[in-house]
């Protein structure tokens, strides 16, 4: 396994919510993260993406869900490289 303690490490404890922008429809996400982000009373957001250009599309779909949003959340994003392992965490 590319990433073994990929469960414990960034989903215990959390709830999920998997997307794909590449195959998906962008703005349904946008419009979706938005009503969540306004209804569920979330403490923060973690996007979790792979290194590969098409998951980056993922933070654009979500800063306009946040901008759309009548709430604020904070935002850590964790990107993890191609064999599983963490290459950036920043906040937003």
């Amino acid at each position: 396994a590319a990433a073994p303690d990929f469960q414990q490490r960034y989903l215990a404890g959390k709830v999920v919510m998997m997307g794909c922008p590449k195959f998906d429809d962008a703005q349904a996400y946008i419009d979706r993260f938005a009503e969540i982000i306004d209804t569920c009373n979330l403490r923060s957001i973690t996007i979790l993406i792979m290194e590969v250009p098409c998951c980056s599309a993922m933070n654009v779909i979500l800063k306009r869900a946040l901008d759309k949003a009548k709430t604020s959340v904070d935002v850590e994003q964790v990107t993890i490289s191609t064999r599983g392992q963490e290459i950036e965490r920043i906040s937003w």
